[in-house]
């Protein structure tokens, strides 16, 4: 078995990292960022993942979300 990072060898689009910040646990609010770019806020857990996908959307370019826009 090959020694090293799993997924080492598989092309794709380059690692982006997201800081997320969680202000309030009940209910869920906080906000969150690609890169240390401008944050965005969210209220709520599916607005936590909607948020979250449009981020991990928007470093892959070929994802239907970057398309569609």
């Amino acid at each position: 078995m090959p020694q090293g990072r799993p997924g080492a060898g598989i092309e794709g689009p380059p690692p982006v990292h997201i800081d997320l910040w969680i202000r309030a646990g009940e209910p869920l609010a906080g906000e969150m960022s690609p890169d240390g770019g401008q944050p965005t806020s969210f209220e709520g857990w599916l607005d936590l993942l909607d948020k979250l996908s449009e981020l991990v959307a928007s470093g892959v370019p070929d994802s239907a979300d970057r398309r569609s826009q």
